[in-house]
C-alpha cells in the first residue's frame, strides 16, 4: 500500500522522499 502512496506523491509532487 505504501508504495502505491508514494508513487502517487512522486508522480504528483514528484517527491523523492520514498526514494
Amino acid at each position: 500500500m505504501a508504495l502505491t502512496v508514494c508513487h502517487i506523491i512522486r508522480e504528483l509532487a514528484d517527491d523523492s522522499s520514498c526514494n
